[in-house]
């Protein structure tokens, strides 16, 4: 009995450690940080410009990092995706754990070599030998492969050119074929021959005819059928829109909704911003508009970032940077909280019972 109660301590000693590093875990990923930087650099004259996006977690213990560059107009666009755990590349790591091993491979083959050279020269010498002899051999198994390749390339193209002339012949004597049995017919031949496939396209095109016309009545009634039925299904479709807008339930979620998402996003917006943004969209009234949109973030970011609009131009210049954080706990906590709502909690109801009630509707 008393080694049956020790087993079951050490188990929940065991469970209780496990329960205890799942909510570490878990206080960790809700309370710590996700921090942000972008820092962006273009001019569209130029066509050159960068950016960076930097993603860290937990004193940068995770790290991810995305680089976009371009030098010019004549260079191509380069990106770049890096991914840090413990501030190690796995990707970086692997390759230099291959060359790191590719390298200690040559070197205890050379010490090998060494020491054979040492004890025995003349079989070092015959090594050496009949290395170059492999050596040799492998280039000119290279130089047999690249000729038995442009070989095959070769007559590939050659009987692609076979096949194409092959092509052409066949079609020429075709044509040759056809403007000589042309010539053969007299134009009589050709008058009868004009005048009654034109009696015939007539007499099928009035069968077509007729034939549509007797199924006009029908097809009329079915469009008439088919448009009343989505007239009177939009008609209850707008119907029930109006009566949930015009529900105070409603109106308090999507009030309620409205509110979360700008609790969301000026989270999520960036805490610290510098720089200078220029731009100009060649339409005095379209970049008018534009710097009045932009305007409504200036107080944030007031006397660190210049704004400044060209009407004139059509361009993009600037240099930004960036920085913020995302607490997880916060979306938690939108979320329990719109839950929590009874007209929320209402609206999310009458989403599911969608199906019912536009069945009963209908």
């Amino acid at each position: 009995m008393t080694v049956l109660l020790t087993v079951l301590g050490v188990i929940g000693r065991i469970l209780l450690a496990v329960l205890l590093l799942l909510l570490l875990l878990v206080l960790l990923v809700l309370f710590v940080p996700i921090r942000y930087s972008v820092n962006g650099r273009g001019d569209s004259d130029e066509l050159a410009g960068g950016g960076e996006v930097n993603v860290s977690w937990l004193l940068k213990m995770l790290q991810l990092r995305l680089s976009i560059r371009k030098a010019g107009k004549e260079e191509d666009l380069q990106t770049a995706f890096e991914l840090r755990i413990f501030g190690v590349n796995p990707k970086e790591r692997r390759r230099k754990k291959a060359e790191a091993e590719k390298q200690k491979r040559i070197q205890q083959k050379k010490q090998k070599l060494e020491e054979i050279r040492e004890q025995n020269p003349e079989h070092y010498e015959e090594l050496k030998e009949e290395a170059r002899i492999r050596k040799e051999e492998r280039e000119q198994a290279r130089l047999r492969e690249e000729e038995v390749r442009r070989k095959a390339e070769e007559e590939q193209k050659e009987r692609e050119a076979a096949e194409e002339k092959r092509r052409r012949k066949a079609a020429s004597l075709k044509e040759r074929m056809k403007r000589q049995a042309l010539r053969q017919i007299t134009f009589a031949e050709r008058v009868v021959r004009a005048a009654a496939a034109a009696v015939a396209d007539f007499f099928m095109a009035g069968i077509r005819l007729i034939i549509r016309l007797s199924g006009l009545p029908v097809r009329i009634s079915e469009f008439c059928g088919e448009v009343m039925n989505r007239f009177f299904s939009a008609a209850g479709k707008i119907t029930r829109v109006l009566n949930l807008l015009g529900d105070p339930r409603t109106g308090g979620a999507l009030l309620l909704v409205k509110r979360k998402l700008f609790q969301v996003l000026r989270h999520v917006l960036p805490r610290e911003a510098r720089g200078e943004l220029e731009f100009g969209l060649g339409d005095p009234a379209l970049t008018g508009e534009a710097f009045g949109l932009a305007s409504v973030f200036y107080p944030r970011y007031a006397g660190k970032i210049r704004l400044a609009a060209d009407f004139d131009r059509t361009f993009v210049k600037g240099d930004l940077t960036l920085n913020g954080r995302i607490h997880l706990y916060y979306f938690v906590y939108i979320l329990v909280s719109a839950l929590l709502n009874r007209d929320f909690r209402y609206m999310i109801h009458l989403y599911r019972n969608r199906n019912k009630e536009e069945t009963q509707h209908g």
